[in-house]
């Protein structure tokens, strides 16, 4: 079974740091392995709440998204 979630990783100021910190997650799983990993972009306004229609973000963050695969082989060994 699979599950598309948003990682808890936090914003990034970049797409390349914001894969990494997913690939790097990824590879400290032990029983778990993250697929399609994308990264979201999401503007920052200068005032808090909804943003007027013709509002210009002043900032562009990134935060991750994942489909999470469970390894059965291992999850398997880990049971016996």
């Amino acid at each position: 079974m699979s599950k598309k979630t948003n990682l808890s990783l936090g914003y990034f100021a970049c797409v390349a740091d914001a894969i990494a910190a997913a690939e790097k997650l990824s590879t400290k799983m032990k029983w778990h392995q993250l697929d399609h990993i994308q990264a979201i972009e999401k503007p920052l306004y200068a005032k808090r709440g909804k943003p007027k229609p013709d509002a210009i973000p002043t900032s562009i963050s990134y935060r991750i998204t994942a489909t999470v695969f469970p390894m059965d082989s291992e999850i398997l060994a880990q049971r016996q």
